[in-house]
């Protein structure tokens, strides 16, 4: 699968920004989704220059899924599940999920998905992908704190193989793979290393956000955003389940170089801190629920299955499940 035709998906309170335009004037993207919020500025939408951008203002997202409309809460992040719908159903083959604030440095390359890979050595558990882009010192948001320093000693041990990627994380340059422990105690981002794409091998894992990150359409189901944590966990929980459910279905998680820098939008770190605390008290035993659950063959039962662990474990919320339920639903439709 070659990435010459791509949709964007992204939700904003914003007017359109640059990064926005830099999108719409690729060649490489076909369409860009933008789910609209309670506060975002409607009207500013609504430009002749914007043709190839589809405007989903929240007052249409129930004419996408009403059951949906109702579970996802308002000023929440996965408002975004609207924006991915509407690119599902236009017919799109791999959705890249990106934030208005990311600005792509040049081109979104022309990975194949399907081909021969730098691959890790399988089972290494939690593995610190920052260190083959040279930022060894610095580790991914969502990767357990008990884990990051034997992390950042693990060696990959690469080898060529082929291998099938379902998600594909690109790096960013700046602080959005950061986590906000190191936002608030230091001073420096980094500018990762240009160096060759690799994929973790099954049983190796690496939390991964929505900054830049595509899905090719057999994963869709995957781009679930859990309603009831936080901002700052939802894009992390999503990526720790869907990796054991990857491996079942013979996909791995492929992560490149960065092709973007962030210049973001405005931020209190302390706050960000605060909304990651259930990211960090959590994250590890989502990622061994998600790994013991998964077995049924079926990549929705298996995501159900899961959310349903972590409902019990009440590191999801109440109303978790109706708010699955309706995504799921919803991507069944044509």
């Amino acid at each position: 699968m070659s990435l010459r035709d791509i949709a964007i998906a992204l939700t904003t309170i914003n007017p359109p920004t640059r990064t926005v335009e830099l999108f719409a004037d690729s060649p490489q993207v076909g369409k860009i989704y933008v789910a609209g919020d309670s506060k975002t500025p409607d009207s500013s939408w609504k430009l002749p220059n914007l043709a190839k951008i589809q405007y989903l203002p929240i007052t249409q997202h129930e004419d996408l899924s009403s059951a949906l409309a109702r579970s996802v809460p308002e000023a929440h992040y996965s408002r975004k599940l609207f924006a991915y719908l509407a690119a599902t159903r236009d017919g799109a083959e791999a959705i890249i999920d990106t934030d208005d604030d990311n600005f792509l440095d040049g081109t979104l390359g022309d990975v194949e998905l399907d081909d021969k890979w730098l691959v890790s050595a399988e089972h290494l558990g939690w593995c610190n992908i920052h260190g083959h882009f040279g930022a060894a010192d610095t580790h991914p948001r969502g990767l357990p704190l008990e884990e990051i320093l034997g992390a950042r000693t693990k060696k990959l041990c690469l080898h060529k193989s082929k291998v099938r990627v379902g998600v594909l994380q690109w790096l960013v340059n700046g602080d959005p793979d950061l986590d906000a422990i190191h936002r608030l105690t230091r001073e420096d981002f980094p500018v990762f290393e240009q160096k060759a794409p690799i994929a973790l091998g099954l049983g190796s894992v690496s939390p991964f956000n929505s900054q830049n990150t595509l899905f090719r359409r057999e994963c869709f189901p995957l781009l679930y955003l859990p309603t009831t944590v936080s901002f700052r966990y939802t894009d992390i929980l999503r990526s720790v389940v869907a990796q054991p459910i990857m491996w079942s279905q013979g996909f791995l998680l492929g992560v490149a170089s960065a092709n973007s820098t962030q210049v973001r939008n405005v931020h209190n770190h302390f706050e960000d801190f605060l909304s990651e605390i259930p990211m960090y008290t959590t994250v590890n035993k989502a990622f061994d629920i998600a790994n013991s659950v998964t077995k049924t063959g079926s990549m929705q039962n298996d995501l159900y299955e899961t959310y349903a662990a972590l409902a019990k474990e009440r590191i999801v919320g109440d109303g978790e499940l109706s708010s699955l339920e309706a995504w799921l639903s919803a991507l069944e439709k044509p």
